[in-house]
């Protein structure tokens, strides 16, 4: 018993001979944590930001704004961030059917004439045409 007061004694002391960290990182941890914190909150509320995250090679945001606008409105989408959100879901779902990158069909419905369909069906039958 008396040996494992002694070590656990000695353990004690070499934590608190240990010599602290210089200030600079502790003063860094609020900054980068408030970074991480904004990056996050961005992440939640920018579609663009979503989508860069979740798309194949993870194309810029202001790419990936250029091309949804484009296309919404051709499908008759109003151009509103819960318009965006869809065809962001709709393309990353789409390319785990059919393992063609959002960016690649999304380029393809910018060449392909809408005729009247829907976002979500024109896009299905784009990527599985992508196929043959």
């Amino acid at each position: 018993m008396r040996k494992i007061i002694v070590f656990a004694g000695f353990i004690v002391l070499a934590g608190c001979s240990r010599q602290q960290p210089s200030s600079t990182p502790t003063e860094q941890q609020p900054k980068s944590a408030m970074a991480g914190v904004t990056k996050m909150a961005q992440l939640a509320t920018d579609p663009f930001a979503q989508m860069s995250f979740s798309f194949e090679g993870n194309p810029s945001p202001a790419e990936i704004q250029a091309r949804v606008d484009k296309v919404l409105p051709m499908y008759g989408l109003e151009i509103n961030n819960d318009n965006r959100s869809l065809a962001g879901r709709t393309l990353v779902a789409l390319r785990k059917q059919y393992g063609h990158s959002e960016m690649d069909i999304l380029n393809k419905m910018i060449s392909t004439p809408a005729n009247g369909a829907k976002f979500e069906e024109a896009a299905d039958r784009i990527a599985a045409g992508m196929n043959q």
